[in-house]
């Protein structure tokens, strides 16, 4: 069973891993659709910033607003898909990261 603890920690694990990653993208990599089919870092990060309230909501024991229906980063959004720099924000300060 994993406790409030561990969550918090691999959560804080995982963001170190995440911000090194993008640490040394210039703002064209950041909106760059890898092989043009995956989805771009900005797309990714804002998707994973679209659900970091859930997080909270769960460890509280708190009913949870899923944020599915996000116009930018929901799981079955297709805006990904359109010419990024008209539709995210250009770099992972942007997303406040």
């Amino acid at each position: 069973m994993f406790t409030p603890a561990s969550i918090v920690y691999a959560w804080d694990n995982q963001l170190g891993y995440a911000l090194a990653l993008l640490d040394d993208l210039t703002d064209e990599q950041f909106v760059l659709r890898p092989g043009g089919k995956m989805n771009h870092p900005a797309w990714i990060v804002g998707h994973i910033a679209a659900y970091h309230p859930v997080i909270g909501q769960l460890l509280r024991g708190e009913l949870v607003v899923d944020p599915k229906d996000d116009p930018l980063f929901a799981a079955r959004c297709t805006t990904h898909f359109q010419p990024p720099r008209s539709r995210h924000p250009a770099s992972a300060a942007a997303l406040g990261c």
